[in-house]
């Protein structure tokens, strides 16, 4: 059985390991810390049964947030850099650290442009982190 509260937090880390980002958690807070961060803050999930495996897609919620600077633009090409950091370290979705069911993540999609989070303004992107769970199927009966 996945265990995604660990997942979530294992994303977390893979985020604050990325270079150029200052912070990461997998908790919701009222206020970032230290920009740039980034704060995991959800997950939807979708079921299939077949074949002898049950497999999930997780799709994992997570603000990038970007102290917003005098120069938009600046900010902008920060976001920019930042996503294409983060989309590469995704690509290596198997050493997420569950190996026994986590079968592959990367960044699906990232919505760019002003956020706000705790009250603050920031530029930053939403993005969604898709990760293949596989499990043996477990037998039924009723």
């Amino acid at each position: 059985m996945a265990d995604f509260a660990a997942i979530l937090a294992a994303i977390a880390t893979k985020c604050g390991a990325t270079a150029g980002v200052n912070f990461a958690s997998a908790t919701k807070l009222e206020s970032i810390p230290d920009s740039p961060g980034v704060v995991v803050t959800g997950f939807t999930i979708d079921y299939e049964r077949g074949m002898g495996l049950e497999t999930a897609s997780l799709n994992v919620s997570a603000d990038l947030l970007v102290a917003k600077p005098g120069d938009l633009a600046d900010a902008l090409a920060l976001v920019y850099t930042l996503v294409e950091s983060l989309r590469v370290a995704a690509r290596t979705g198997t050493q997420l650290g569950y190996a026994a069911y986590v079968q592959d993540s990367w960044i699906e999609r990232a919505e760019t442009g002003k956020m706000e989070y705790g009250g603050n303004e920031y530029v930053g992107a939403k993005l969604t982190w898709r990760v293949l769970l596989w499990e043996t199927a477990i037998e039924r009966t009723a």
